[in-house]
């Protein structure tokens, strides 16, 4: 997979974020370190990092562990998953670059809700 978006992005000349889903049941800090590790030597520019679900691929509005983050990624990280204005300033001591609030502003899907941005 690494491979598959390297060759893509060589095709468009742009810069790239790589999702990954992270499943508590089978993931480890090392795990998720050495994905991360395959996606940078792959040319990623940082990791969207999001609860897995088995029948979604993000915007389910769940957190994953997050003890299962690593300490030293070789990407910048960016959280994902039920992150919203009451629970957002937790993340404040993670070891990540930014974070995805997305379904935490919407009313429904795609549909944000201003309100609900101004505390963040």
């Amino acid at each position: 997979m690494p491979e598959q978006c390297e060759q893509l992005a060589s095709r468009v000349n742009k810069r790239w974020i790589k999702a990954l889903r992270i499943n508590a049941e089978q993931d480890t800090p090392d795990s998720v370190r050495a994905q991360i590790a395959q996606f940078a030597d792959a040319g990623a520019s940082s990791i969207l990092l999001d609860a897995y679900h088995q029948a979604a691929y993000g915007g389910t509005g769940q957190r994953f562990d997050w003890s299962l983050i690593p300490h030293d990624s070789a990407l910048p990280i960016v959280l994902a998953g039920g992150l919203d204005a009451q629970n957002v300033a937790e993340t404040s001591n993670l070891p990540i670059y930014g974070v995805d609030v997305s379904g935490g502003i919407e009313v429904d899907k795609g549909k944000k809700m201003l309100p609900r941005c101004v505390p963040l």
